[in-house]
């Protein structure tokens, strides 16, 4: 499947005319805004792709011991690797999208525009894209989860709650917090479509390559695998201060 880039000024286009509406804290980001089913429900991690033919084992995010600075002088890119869609919902209507919300120097962090990378709804599953992301010190990088409401006249007419109250917003942090630390490798979005959903058991999941073709072991659940890694484009570092002497 060929790969799609999305770079800066691209996105950039392509995420003006949206506004956020929700403000990022180093919190528990695992809790929907209010009631209704929480989309996300864990976050794995694995040091690497495997290569073809093999497998690697996952851990929870969480236990990432510490984050990699580097990110902020470098910026991340994102790139999925592969998803599935839980068997049970193949074809069904609605279901989950992921967004990612974007630095913009001088404006306010809840005013960041939104790319929506991901989704699988109904029959159609995301492909692979790749996007650069710069990384916040103060927060690392910012996604949300959003259950996508179906759109059949019948689900509308019933009391499907609101989609602003079906979100999980998640950070990659940098600072020492609880949750996910941002690193390179690869992360593994396990997301809830039905309240029966659970959490995968990390410890007992693998990621397999076959033929290129990267997947999950054990989940039972839909999900999204991003790997994340240093950007070709190192960011600029800050110009010497007035008054100090530059070495060369």
């Amino acid at each position: 499947m060929q790969l799609t880039v999305v770079h800066r000024r691209d996105f950039l286009k392509l995420a003006s005319v949206a506004a956020v509406g929700i403000a990022f804290s180093e919190r528990n980001l695992f809790a929907a805004s209010s009631s209704g089913i929480v989309p996300l429900i864990g976050v794995g991690f694995a040091a690497s792709l495997p290569q073809d033919g093999f497998s690697v084992s996952m851990i929870d995010a969480s236990s990432i011991l510490s984050p990699d600075p580097a990110f902020i002088r470098r910026a991340a890119r994102i790139s999925v690797v592969g998803s599935a869609r839980a068997k049970a919902r193949v074809g069904a209507e609605g279901g989950v999208g992921v967004d990612a919300y974007f630095p913009i120097t001088g404006r306010e962090q809840e005013k960041f525009p939104r790319f929506s990378f991901w989704s699988a709804n109904g029959d159609s599953t995301g492909g692979r894209t790749s996007f650069r992301m710069p990384a916040l010190a103060t927060t690392g990088l910012s996604f949300v989860v959003r259950r996508i409401r179906p759109t059949n006249v019948k689900a509308q007419t019933t009391s499907v709650p609101a989609l602003e109250t079906e979100i999980s917003p998640i950070t990659l942090s940098l600072g020492n917090v609880d949750g996910p630390k941002l690193t390179r490798g690869v992360y593994a979005f396990a997301l809830r479509e039905e309240d029966g959903d659970s959490a995968p058991n990390w410890n007992r999941t693998t990621l397999i390559n076959q033929n290129g073709q990267y997947s999950l072991s054990g989940t039972g659940v839909t999900y999204l695998l991003m790997q994340i890694d240093y950007d070709e484009e190192q960011v600029a570092p800050a110009a010497p201060g007035r008054g100090r002497a530059s070495r060369h």
